[in-house]
């Protein structure tokens, strides 16, 4: 049977990061298509057909949008083994232990060792308790960190009750950019504040 592993690889000049799958050390979306990408390490380690079955995408365009163009393979798991096939032509079948399977999954999926202090700091924000938020009209929705304004950490709302045009709103929080920690604190700073104030600010 072929063994799994993973690489996680960064991009130039940004913080995007690409997860490639390897079978016997081989990079297979290079050999399938050297133009294509991988996905993002925390969107490829989302997907449900990794442990369960069905399609599973392994690479997209260059562009780094899914949507322009993709790599996919088929996921089938059985009671002792996962296998991978693909329906384009000269495709290659790849079977692997379903323990083995299971535990490079795990492993890799909660790696973050490739994390840069950006990346870090969206996860560990994502993990907050937004209560405070909610209970001033505001749903949390996402959070972003661009390498190209390193003075704030973005974070993105849903009104609630949701007035005319005014569907989602941004704020940005000034943070320290070179300590994840930091990120947390300016951003429940401000979810204090928004507690004791009754509301959220403008």
């Amino acid at each position: 049977m072929s063994h799994l592993s993973f690489q996680v690889n960064a991009g130039e000049n940004s913080n995007h990061h690409e997860a490639r799958v390897l079978v016997d050390g081989v990079d297979i979306l290079k050999s399938i298509d050297p133009e294509m990408i991988g996905l993002d390490p925390v969107e490829f380690f989302l997907q449900k057909s990794l442990i369960d079955s069905g399609t599973l995408y392994i690479g997209r365009c260059s562009c780094g949008v899914l949507s322009c163009g993709w790599i996919d393979l088929n996921v089938n798991r059985t009671a002792s083994s996962v296998e991978w096939s693909a329906d384009y032509l000269g495709a290659t079948n790849y079977e692997f232990d379903l323990h083995e399977y299971d535990r490079v999954i795990e492993k890799a999926s909660s790696d973050t060792a490739w994390e840069t202090v950006d990346r870090t700091a969206i996860r560990l924000v994502k993990q907050m308790d937004f209560s405070q938020a909610k209970a001033v009209g505001l749903t949390f929705n996402n959070v972003n960190a661009d390498p190209l304004n390193k003075e704030v950490i973005e974070l993105w709302f849903t009104r609630e009750p949701v007035p005319p045009d005014t569907l989602n709103v941004s704020y940005h929080v000034p943070w320290d950019w070179t300590n994840s920690d930091e990120a947390v604190k300016a951003v429940q700073a401000m979810l204090d504040k928004w507690e004791a104030d009754g509301r959220p600010g403008k």
